[in-house]
């Protein structure tokens, strides 16, 4: 009986991040057309916390359809990007500073919790629009990262208070759901092939992929593009390594 409520608990787990997914791709769907993010916003810098999947091969295999339906030279086009640039967020960074508070803190935080995710793995299972992303959701079936999150900003939040309330609010759907970053949408985007992109990455919400495996959590300096010229790794925190 204990088993099979460990069961439960993890099934009701999985169908409420499902639950929110659909809701965000529904959102999205009701809101279109929606003011995006322009190059040069997407361009400016930011600090995040991120993981780099070990292969990208499945998410490449996905992007396929999309790239050859909306190509990136048209205004019916994405920003794509390339598998070293697809990443999950952990959680952004606004206002860090490097050397200060946040930075002390959120290493020695880190250095203490990366333990707890090895191994990590994850589903991907379907496609879906949060924000100006798109993006490969990922189901964490043990609740692994969720707690990891969770934990960090809690922490944070009690050490550092008023500082990193930007931070915490903003890192509000990180506390239940995480997902792979794949493209993003273009503020120049043409109205009729963003409601028909959004139809066809509907269409794939419950699109089973694979999985998805990550050894280390990065500290980032980057922008909204991911971009390979842009990105830097302030420090590199191995899954399960102690220290």
């Amino acid at each position: 009986m204990q088993y099979n409520s460990k069961v439960n608990i993890a099934d009701l787990c999985i169908a409420r991040q499902v639950e929110l997914f659909d809701h965000l791709m529904d959102e999205a769907e009701r809101s279109w057309p929606k003011r995006l993010r322009s190059q040069k916003q997407l361009e400016e810098s930011c600090h995040s916390l991120v993981m780099r999947p070990l292969s990208c091969d499945i998410l490449q295999t996905a992007m396929v359809p999309l790239r050859e339906q909306f190509p990136a030279e048209s205004n019916c086009g994405l920003i794509y990007y390339e598998p070293c640039s697809m990443h999950v967020t952990v959680f952004g960074l606004p206002g860090f500073v490097v050397g200060g508070a946040l930075h002390r803190h959120l290493e020695r935080l880190l250095m203490a919790q990366t333990p707890a995710l090895r191994p990590f793995t994850t589903v991907v299972s379907g496609l879906s629009v949060i924000g100006d992303a798109l993006v490969a959701r990922c189901l964490d079936k043990d609740g692994k990262i969720v707690r990891f999150v969770n934990a960090c900003l809690d922490e944070l939040s009690e050490e550092l208070g008023d500082e990193v309330l930007e931070l915490v609010r903003g890192a509000e759907l990180h506390r239940s759901i995480f997902w792979v970053t794949l493209a993003r949408l273009r503020s120049d985007l043409d109205t009729d092939c963003g409601r028909l992109l959004l139809e066809e990455v509907s269409k794939r919400r419950h699109l089973e992929l694979g999985v998805l495996s990550f050894d280390a959590v990065s500290l980032s300096r980057t922008n909204g593009l991911f971009s390979i010229d842009k990105t830097t790794d302030l420090s590199r925190f191995e899954l399960g390594l102690l220290t």
